[in-house]
């Protein structure tokens, strides 16, 4: 069968791992805790944007509530228009537009030497939306995975997870490794489109 049920436990699961990472690296890592100092100052020095922050934060939430019922009913017709599965139309399009605002801010923390935010942050992203996003997803609502439409993004999502780790290992990065990485997604669009075919 071509369908496999993912179920609640499976969300569960993968919250409890998720939970575990969060503790693992906060408690087990070294993290560095502020000083009672740093503490104080820091509160003293966002006292005076505690109002804006709230109502930012209010305005957000409402922003990413309006704009994901907008999202997948624009994603639902796409796909609709071009004849092609909605999932097809996520894990490309809609995966790029909600990937952007990452950009933006490694590119800034990288051209300020801030290269661990950089990667933390996408590492983190992509785990924290495999464990809890997905985790909360299936808890919620069990659903049925069609397999074939999602091989080929399982497949290069793991090479690249492969590539990644063995240039973490290396401990540098540039040029070259960006090619190479842009060049393993221009493939993966390329086979998720039918351009390109294994075997």
């Amino acid at each position: 069968m071509s369908l496999l049920p993912a179920s609640p436990l499976v969300g569960g699961l993968l919250l409890v791992l998720f939970v575990y990472y969060t503790f693992n690296v906060i408690f087990r890592k070294g993290a560095e805790i502020p000083t009672p100092e740093l503490r104080k100052k820091a509160v003293e020095s966002k006292r005076g944007k505690a109002a804006f922050l709230a109502a930012a934060a209010f305005l957000g939430a409402i922003g990413v509530v309006l704009s994901a019922h907008f999202l997948v009913d624009s994603t639902v017709d796409v796909a609709v228009t071009l004849g092609v599965p909605a999932s097809l139309v996520s894990a490309t399009i809609v995966a790029v537009g909600t990937s952007l605002p990452e950009l933006v801010l490694d590119l800034q923390a990288i051209l300020k030497g801030e290269t661990g935010l950089a990667l933390g942050d996408i590492i983190g992203s992509n785990f924290t939306n495999i464990t809890l996003i997905l985790g909360v997803t299936l808890s919620l609502s069990p659903i049925n995975i069609d397999i074939k439409v999602f091989s080929d993004l399982a497949t290069f999502s793991i090479l690249a997870n492969i590539i990644l780790w063995y240039l973490l290992l290396r401990g540098r990065f540039g040029r070259a490794e960006g090619l190479c990485l842009l060049s393993l997604y221009a493939l993966f669009l390329a086979s998720i489109l039918g351009l390109l075919t294994f075997g």
